[in-house]
């Protein structure tokens, strides 16, 4: 990706088109493949619009906006489906970096409040309503549930890459929330295929 980081930040769309094709492909290998690819274009771009913020200001806003803006659509969109929800995560998770530059301060911690209210929907479900915490060696082994957890990490790094950016306090209940998806990784962790053990670790 940092070879070809010019082709990337001028193509950024129908690169980020194909990309996601190959992210919803049925083939598990190709649609490995296309995360992988993903998290590396992800980071590249978010590098390139800080490398070129100053000397080209408006093309950087324009790229930014386009990605914040699909992200923010996917995570609001109830009918979205786990898929689009993790990689509109790992992408606010990659652009924290750059919203310094084009973003306010509050923005940056609404992005924050977004991520914490997915995980709590995604992993902690009706847990406010009954106001305990969720068992889950409990819950029956679903498969939509197991992929969750196995998107776990990436709802972790994306929400460490934004705190990472945020200056003030995070607040209490936001924090619980992280330290809650950070027992429920260490409690998965030798639950799952071994090939996703590296990830956990790594969040």
């Amino acid at each position: 990706a940092e070879q070809f980081d010019e082709y990337i930040f001028e193509e950024y769309q129908d690169l980020f088109e194909r990309i996601l094709q190959w992210a919803q492909h049925k083939n598990y290998d190709m649609k490995k493949l296309a995360y992988i690819t993903m998290d590396s274009y992800y980071k590249q771009l978010a590098e390139m619009l800080r490398k070129k913020a100053r000397e080209e200001p408006e093309k950087c806003k324009k790229i930014f906006k386009f990605f914040i803006q699909k992200f923010y659509k996917n995570l609001t969109d109830d009918s979205a489906d786990l898929k689009e929800t993790v990689i509109a995560i790992k992408g606010y998770g990659a652009f924290a970096g750059p919203c310094r530059e084009f973003m306010e301060a509050q923005d940056l911690r609404l992005m924050f409040k977004i991520i914490i209210d997915i995980c709590e929907r995604t992993f902690f479900i009706n847990q406010q309503q009954q106001n305990q915490q969720v068992d889950f060696q409990m819950m029956q082994a679903t498969e939509i549930f197991d992929e969750k957890i196995y998107q776990l990490p990436s709802f972790i790094e994306s929400l460490a890459y934004v705190c990472n950016q945020i200056d003030d306090n995070l607040p209490e209940g936001s924090v619980y929330t992280l330290e809650k998806l950070v027992l429920l990784a260490i409690d998965s962790y030798p639950k799952l295929i071994k090939r996703y053990n590296y990830q956990i670790s790594l969040a």
